[in-house]
């Protein structure tokens, strides 16, 4: 869903039809069909196109890239699975194996931008500013974030990336961050 706001006047509106009422009752000229140039749409779930700022520079990231970090770290952690079934059991190696992987995916975000699959193919986590996030942000984001990717609508919140205009999925847009190509040289 968009907002569409009237530049000369800051009407506000979600649907076309109350937009194009707004322009026949103010003489604003509009199709109704096409945003008019004057009209600047907004995705509501997205607080950096409200705000004008685009967040930070670099390519950003999508869906399929994202999937193969995504299974990346699902090679390496069913490997180290199958490694702690040998030395644990069954049942305590999945508990002990799924607190290892959120905290790599909290530890290494919050340190680097990078769990190992991020980090294999190039690609980063950043906040707004450009800056790596921090071990709030990164448990924002990696645990809360991703839950909340995961609990509802399975997998709706990781697929949001391929229609968010910034590439971002809800654990981005909770988190406050994106994903962009690793800049050379940035360490």
């Amino acid at each position: 869903m968009a907002i569409l706001t009237c530049k000369d006047c800051a009407f506000t509106a979600t649907e076309n039809w109350r937009m194009g009422a707004h322009f026949h009752e103010t003489g604003h000229r509009w199709d109704g069909q096409h945003s008019p140039s004057h009209v600047r749409e907004y995705d509501l779930l997205d607080p950096a196109s409200h705000s004008g700022n685009d967040g930070p520079s670099g390519e950003r990231m999508g869906f399929w890239i994202r999937t193969c970090a995504a299974l990346i770290d699902g090679v390496i952690f069913m490997v180290g699975f199958m490694v702690l079934a040998v030395l644990l059991g069954e049942s305590a190696s999945f508990f002990v194996a799924i607190l290892l992987a959120a905290l790599h995916h909290v530890i290494l975000t919050s340190i680097r931008g990078q769990p190992l699959g991020k980090m294999a193919l190039g690609i980063q986590v950043v906040k707004a500013s450009g800056d790596v996030p921090g071990i709030w942000t990164s448990l924002l984001r990696e645990i809360v974030g991703k839950f909340l990717s995961i609990a509802f609508f399975f997998p709706l919140g990781f697929l949001w990336v391929g229609w968010n205009r910034n590439k971002r999925g809800w654990d981005d847009l909770i988190g406050g961050t994106y994903v962009i190509r690793k800049r050379l040289g940035s360490e």
